[in-house]
């Protein structure tokens, strides 16, 4: 299921809980790692000097070296990659073989740079840290764009739980507005948990949109919560003919990011699942915002399913 995992690191704690989850994947699936490490860190912009560039970018390497020999003491399924960001192009060099490779596409960030070289390996599932070091670049905001764009799922951790993956993720909440992504990605999530025997609740929340004074009418409201319980109903028609039994939770009306990290952290949830797209600016905006938020403010791990990660196979 899970043959090739790809880990962005940068030596923060939470890309390490990230690579822990991935060597717990890798022994349950067989499945062979690639870490990433991006450097990326234009002087001109940030004003730093040439000298504490070079001191960054080799004690970044140094990290992602300590990591892959550590890691490949426990398994040896694993290679590394260092990139390095200049221009618009990037070159991603094995830190064993030595071996570098460069890839016919524009590259301007370390988002831009996970998610070309996630398109040139294919993996089948990419894990990322929900917050980095952080010293000149915001590292939620490359999180968030890798989940936008990547060709694959993502799965954000922020503190590594121990167990194996199987195990340990049991009760799994699902975002669901009745769309064709959430749609595709409640039947991706069956298709997952009927290997594992995970119990699903879909849950809806409708965005409080107070400033345009939209719920004013409380026959608006009643009919909102209507649709609410018919989009819902639509979750479980899916999942009876996926034949495959979910729960369902209606939100009423609120900020949904905060509705599901609070109703998922006071339920015990282990996972929380996001449909995520991008299909033009104006909804990167709100979709990056809305699954930020989430990654961000939880402390639970969060599976995205990008809009071309459900075209791949499990």
């Amino acid at each position: 299921m899970y043959k090739k995992l790809l880990v962005a690191y940068d030596g923060s704690l939470s890309s390490k809980s990230a690579l822990k989850e991935a060597l717990e994947i890798s022994a349950s699936f067989n499945s062979y790692i690639t870490l990433i490490s991006v450097f990326d860190l234009p002087t001109e912009i940030f004003g730093i000097s040439s000298l504490e560039s070079e001191r960054i970018e080799s004690e970044l390497f140094s990290m992602l070296l300590n990591a892959f020999e550590q890691s490949k003491e426990k398994n040896n399924k694993i290679n590394a990659f260092f990139a390095t960001i200049a221009g618009d192009s990037a070159t991603y060099t094995n830190i064993e073989s030595n071996e570098k490779i460069q890839i016919p596409k524009k590259v301007s960030s370390p988002d831009h740079a996970i998610v070309s070289f996630a398109e040139f390996l294919k993996p089948d599932l990419i894990l990322i840290g929900t917050k980095g070091y952080n010293r000149v670049i915001n590292v939620g905001s490359v999180t968030v764009g890798v989940i936008r764009d990547a060709p694959c799922d993502v799965l954000t951790i922020k503190n590594y739980k121990e167990g194996k993956f199987e195990e340990k993720y049991k009760n799994i909440l699902l975002a669901f507005d009745g769309s064709e992504t959430s749609v595709n990605a409640l039947k991706r999530t069956i298709s997952i948990a009927k290997r594992f025997k995970w119990d699903i609740t879909a849950i809806h929340v409708y965005p409080l949109l107070t400033e345009i004074n939209l719920f004013s009418s409380v026959h608006t409201k009643e009919v909102l919560l209507q649709t609410s319980k018919h989009i819902l109903e639509r979750a479980r028609e899916i999942a009876y003919k996926e034949n495959y039994p979910i729960y369902t939770h209606s939100g009423g009306f609120g900020d949904p990011a905060q509705y599901i990290v609070n109703y998922a952290t006071e339920e015990n949830y282990d996972l929380v699942v996001l449909g995520t797209q991008n299909p033009n600016t104006v909804k990167k905006v709100l979709i990056g915002s809305i699954a930020y938020r989430v990654i961000s403010e939880a402390d639970f791990p969060v599976y995205c399913i990008p809009i071309k990660s459900l075209k791949k196979a499990l």
